[in-house]
């Protein structure tokens, strides 16, 4: 019933009986003041006439939304919200900078990096880790080579780099 109306009414609240000695409240040290409660009549009719909604896509004016729902409405909220930047190490042969978020299930990449030396060997070179973990390896081209985050989270670059020579990226994937 996650997509209907509810248009059941409380209805087995009890008889309000009017005001008694316990609606009375005394404040203060000397008794002097006091502090009526609201009528609980009032609050009990309109509890007695409220109508739910157990959806998240009902907009009917009149209708308060189900409780669960707005749960499950913070929890994404919540999953969204938390855990949106990841701290990125760069390899001590590495200078520059690089942003990771996700958002999501999508992660956003950008940064900037050089080597501080040349490498020429044609292998896979390591740039920086602690990126979010794909569960495939995700590729990428640029005017340098070919990137990769691998299946550890680590971000590596091929064929061979120059060093000094700014190496500007950015992608996004979903891990």
């Amino acid at each position: 019933m996650a997509d209907t109306i509810s248009t059941k009414r409380i209805t087995d609240l009890p008889e309000d009986t009017g005001v008694n000695d316990n609606d009375l409240f005394m404040a203060g040290s000397n008794g002097t003041a006091s502090l009526r409660k609201k009528k609980w009549s009032t609050l009990l009719a309109k509890i007695k006439s409220v109508l739910l909604a157990n959806n998240r896509t009902t907009t009917v004016p009149g209708y308060a939304l189900d409780a669960r729902q707005g749960k499950e409405l913070q929890d994404e909220i919540d999953q969204l919200n938390t855990k949106t930047d990841y701290l990125i190490s760069l390899n001590s042969y590495v200078q520059g900078n690089i942003t990771a978020k996700k958002c999501g299930n999508v992660v956003y990449i950008n940064g900037m990096v050089y080597f501080n030396n040349s490498y020429n060997t044609y292998e896979w070179k390591s740039i920086a880790s602690g990126f979010p973990v794909p569960d495939e390896f995700i590729y990428v081209g640029n005017q340098f080579g070919y990137m990769r985050i691998n299946t550890s989270g680590v971000l590596e670059i091929y064929p061979p780099v120059t060093g000094n020579v700014q190496i500007p990226f950015n992608f996004t994937y979903l891990p």
